[in-house]
């Protein structure tokens, strides 16, 4: 977060995570909760993708950067269609929906990619 110039103590008052968990998930390099990256990307605008993966820019200002190719799961029609659902769902939710259906639902597409391709 040297980007934004904060430290962990910034961070821990504004979203009211301990400053501990803070620096566990950014600065130690350890698993980042649900609860960490929600807050990151409504009270900063830190893209959930980057945080978790390390993929794609940092910040999203845009409801563009949160609509994703459903190809980035394969070619089954199904998942297609559950991505194509949660964009539109995200297109019009306010922040903290779309940090909700960002790691409620896209972390979560695998398992629905997994189901899908034994039917």
């Amino acid at each position: 977060m040297q980007i934004l110039d904060i430290q962990p103590v910034d961070i821990a008052n504004k979203t009211g995570i301990s400053e501990r968990t803070v620096k566990n998930g950014i600065w130690d390099n350890k698993p980042i909760s649900g609860k960490l990256l929600r807050a990151l990307y409504t009270h900063y605008q830190v893209s959930m993708d980057w945080l978790a993966s390390g993929n794609g820019p940092m910040f999203c200002n845009s409801a563009d950067h949160i609509a994703e190719d459903s190809a980035v799961y394969g070619d089954n029609p199904r998942t297609a269609r559950i991505v194509d659902l949660i964009n539109e769902w995200m297109s019009f939710a306010n922040p903290d929906e779309q940090a909700w259906l960002e790691t409620e639902l896209k972390f979560k597409m695998h398992v629905y990619k997994e189901y899908f391709s034994k039917k």
